[in-house]
């Protein structure tokens, strides 16, 4: 449209949906949402990228799971951890029946790292062990690099430094091995590293 250079993306969203325009939401929330993310208005993402999975499509399942992940992302990064891991499960789900292991072994850790913030470390460590499990299954990849670091991080925080260590190094040894981006833990954010 003509206005959309001069109209912010979440006024044009909130009177979508007052207007139960749901082209017009699906089209500009999670669009919104990628912008307020960028700017670093994470809780402003949150909000419409739960507006855009209330008009989600229910048969475009790659929308929802798509919508699904980063509202987790989102729940996560604005403390919202109960809201993140019933997104991350359902997301989990959906890749599931896409058959979409890769997704599915990083969902995995995910949910392992949001249990892990709610205190519910026996979950925590089963969702760790089965990412791993899932993702050994495929070619090495960056997924499975995370899923390494993720048990690392889950052992050093147990206070069992020796294995901790032994995964910090298969997760570096297969992120340089894959000339992958290497990711590593700091300050309870995942920080893209050269």
């Amino acid at each position: 449209a003509r206005g959309e250079g001069r109209v912010p993306l979440a006024r044009i969203v909130h009177h979508a949906g007052g207007a139960q325009d749901h082209a017009a939401v699906r089209r500009y929330a999670p669009e919104a949402a990628r912008q307020a993310a960028a700017l670093g208005a994470h809780c402003q993402a949150w909000t419409h990228y739960g507006t855009a999975l209330q008009y989600a499509d229910p048969n475009d399942i790659e929308e929802r799971v798509s919508l699904l992940e980063s509202y987790a992302y989102e729940s996560y990064v604005t403390s919202q951890i109960e809201a993140g891991v019933k997104a991350q499960q359902a997301a989990l789900e959906l890749r599931r029946l896409q058959q979409n292991r890769a997704k599915e072994g990083d969902n995995l850790r995910w949910l392992s790292r949001l249990n892990w913030y709610l205190g519910r470390n026996a979950e925590a460590t089963q969702r760790g062990r089965e990412s791993i499990q899932v993702l050994e299954t495929l070619p090495p990849g960056l997924e499975l690099a995370m899923a390494y670091s993720n048990r690392s991080q889950s052992l050093m925080l147990e206070g069992d430094s020796r294995e901790a260590i032994d995964w910090g190094h298969r997760a570096l040894e297969l992120a340089e091995r894959g000339r992958e981006l290497a990711l590593v833990h700091q300050d309870g954010a995942e920080v893209a590293a050269a």
